[in-house]
């Protein structure tokens, strides 16, 4: 038989991130190109009509052949998460050696391949994650033998591919994430009040312990314990657009979901208007658009609420974060409000203007815009307008800041 073998070529990593900046700009040409097609066709009369369905033509034609290279230059940074899940089986072992424990690394879906900027940033998510399943999730031989388990418990890594999203999962069959444990931790904090804590869902507070600093260990080891790891994961993840979420039943154990973006240089962002600024924000974050009159809004220690479903969702505008007074939207009867969610907390962001969808080539921002914290990228439309990519993650960080200061206030 003769030997199987892989055409493969070296490229050099500059070469491919020129060639993705030369994709983004032709992202932007057929942008443009659509929107003159769209303007011919408001100005259509009998001498032009024929034009514009050539115009038409050329733009379907064009849009295709992009989409198409698009598509081949980011494959071409992809690479499969076996580049970083293979360091994994040791770190599991030494951490399981240190806590005294049996512990085995189950991997699946190694083959899934992700770009090669975002595999490099969730090897330190991933090491923390699989240090505090070790320490915090499974139990000791002993422990696990007295409650009916097999003595060595598991831990699963696994990822697959879910549209444009990849799905990393860090679980563990250890004894859960104990909730009534965290609302006292929540309370000792101050992250919640007495009544908080005791009207908070089961989900509500095993999804605090991504919160900084928060431990419900009684002792500090190597790898549990210190407050750090899962705090530290979920910002990193954050700022590269993706979710962090924990799933955990008393006894069973724990699942933490990473949901990250194929690519962080082009996202579908749904455009939005704030006061004087184009903003976009990227449409996996976005859940749903409300319409809600000022006379709908609920107040909770003066923050303004509203209730979606029998939940009760945060209302701001970019501009109440302490940003620019440029972001802050007109006054009116009735609001539009973005609900955005980072994969466990729910806010509605006002704005005065839905634009649609649209494609976006991110581009980072200059020292001007460093320092502002709501947005994390820019991109440039098929007019020549410039927007801000909000930075969803911090939107939901500052606002849970802001009710923990007004909790302990109150308290």
């Amino acid at each position: 038989k003769a030997a199987s073998t892989q055409s493969t070529v070296r490229v050099n990593v500059e070469n491919i991130d020129a060639l993705m900046n030369l994709v983004g700009e032709l992202v932007i040409s057929r942008t443009r190109l659509k929107t003159l097609t769209q303007h011919l066709k408001d100005d259509e009369g009998e001498t032009n009509g024929e034009t514009v369905r050539d115009f038409e033509d050329v733009t379907s034609n064009l849009g295709m052949i992009v989409t198409e290279l698009q598509e081949r230059v980011v494959a071409t940074r992809m690479v499969p998460v076996s580049h970083v899940f293979g360091r994994f089986p040791r770190l599991v072992r030494d951490a399981a050696r240190r806590e005294g424990k049996d512990v085995e690394l189950v991997v699946e879906g190694a083959d899934t391949e992700l770009d090669r900027s975002v595999i490099e940033d969730i090897v330190d998510p991933l090491s923390h994650l699989l240090r505090n399943a070790v320490g915090h999730g499974i139990e000791t031989p002993e422990e696990r033998e007295a409650a009916g388990k097999p003595a060595k418990g598991t831990v699963r890594l696994a990822a697959r591919r879910e549209q444009s999203m990849v799905v990393i999962e860090v679980a563990d069959d250890g004894g859960g994430i104990d909730a009534e444990a965290v609302r006292v931790k929540a309370v000792e904090k101050g992250l919640m009040s007495q009544q908080q804590a005791s009207a908070a869902s089961e989900s509500q507070l095993v999804n605090l312990v991504l919160m900084p600093g928060f431990s419900t260990a009684t002792e500090v080891s190597d790898v549990s314990g210190r407050g750090v790891g899962l705090d530290v994961a979920k910002s990193n993840i954050d700022n590269m657009g993706g979710h962090v979420a924990i799933a955990s039943a008393p006894g069973e154990g724990t699942t933490v979901s990473l949901r990250l973006p194929l690519t962080v240089a082009i996202i579908e962002g749904l455009l939005a208007v704030s006061g004087e600024i184009i903003c976009a924000v990227p449409l996996a974050s976005v859940l749903r658009i409300l319409s809600v009159a000022r006379t709908e809004f609920q107040y909770v220690n003066q923050r303004p609420m509203v209730v979606v479903d029998g939940e009760v969702i945060p209302l701001l505008s970019l501009a109440d974060m302490g940003e620019s007074d440029e972001f802050a939207p007109k006054e009116a009867d009735k609001v539009i409000a973005v609900m955005l969610s980072d994969g466990r907390q729910s806010v509605a962001m006002i704005v005065d203007e839905i634009m649609g969808n649209e494609e976006l080539v991110v581009q980072p921002l200059g020292e001007v815009l460093q320092d502002v914290d709501v947005v994390n990228g820019a991109a440039v439309l098929g007019d020549g307008r410039v927007c801000l990519i909000v930075d969803v993650g911090s939107v939901v960080r500052s606002v849970m800041q802001a009710e923990r200061e007004r909790t302990v206030g109150v308290a």
